[in-house]
């Protein structure tokens, strides 16, 4: 389990039942919910001169397409109006992912992940295959009987050896509804990612994650504070003795349907001691109805 796919757990989670509960159709894995039949994402570099935010061209990222039953999603991605490459997915109809195919430019296939469930349809087993229809990796994924939350998951090679090993040790919540939860990550060379998310009272996420040497050395930690609404998320960064390396700030809006359709990205300036940002990043969401 990678740090960043840990790191985003936790807002995953709740930002998922949140918007289940509004009645709109959800694609696990998919930041854009109900019937959509077209994404357009484009980023854009941001100053400020004399007090106002100038914006420069917009850039485009990529271009999301769906199915008319939104059974599967196609991303094009793009640097400026050069295609890089494209990524497909799909789904069944409960909201699972049931497969990602990547290609590159040319169209090409790079590699494939397959998905399997269990009776209560949480993911047991993910599988990386190679082109050539090679396994390359392997997730596996032990739910708890008790809380229904996530236990265990084990990373592995094609031939089986391990990448990794996560182990949640502490889980007070379960998978609908997460409290708090302590996850550590063993690599074969001892080194060790611990990972602590915790969800208050008002829903704001409080979640950490300290990187730690094979002998157990800590080498830096990260604090992010992400708000109840998905509409704040502050990270910082500090190295082994605590000091400060960065400071980020990602501020986010949303349309009626609760889609997001803005994403502010800023940063800290030491000598003015505020935020100040630097790209702006815009969905435009074309729906089916």
């Amino acid at each position: 389990m990678s740090k960043t796919t840990l790191a985003i757990l936790s807002m995953i989670l709740v930002s998922q039942v949140s918007f289940g509960q509004q009645g709109q159709p959800i694609r696990v894995g998919d930041a854009f919910r109900g019937l959509i039949k077209e994404v357009r994402s484009e980023t854009v570099q941001v100053r400020i001169e004399q007090g106002v935010l100038v914006e420069g061209p917009r850039r485009l990222t990529q271009i999301v397409t769906y199915s008319a039953d939104g059974l599967r999603r196609e991303t094009v991605s793009y640097n400026g109006t050069i295609q890089r490459g494209k990524t497909i997915e799909t789904y069944l109809p409960g909201g699972n992912r049931e497969s990602i195919s990547v290609y590159d430019a040319e169209g090409t296939l790079i590699s494939k992940i397959g998905y399997e469930y269990d009776s209560s349809g949480n993911p047991t087993v993910e599988t990386q295959y190679d082109a050539d229809g090679s396994i390359k990796e392997k997730k596996i994924n032990q739910w708890s009987s008790s809380t229904g939350g996530l236990a265990a998951v084990t990373k592995t090679t094609g031939n089986g050896a391990r990448i990794e090993n996560s182990i949640n040790s502490n889980n007070f919540g379960t998978k609908n509804s997460p409290k708090r939860s302590v996850w550590t990550t063993t690599k074969p060379d001892g080194s060790k990612i611990e990972n602590m998310f915790e969800v208050d009272s008002s829903g704001t996420h409080n979640d950490q994650q300290r990187f730690f040497a094979p002998d157990g050395t800590l080498l830096e930690r990260q604090v992010s504070v992400v708000d109840a609404n998905v509409t704040r998320l502050e990270r910082t960064e500090y190295d082994g003795t605590d000091n400060i390396k960065n400071r980020t700030l990602e501020t986010r809006e949303y349309d009626s349907h609760h889609n997001l359709i803005k994403i502010t990205n800023q940063r800290w300036n030491s000598t003015k001691k505020e935020f100040e940002p630097f790209t702006i990043a815009y969905h435009t969401i074309v729906y089916a109805n």
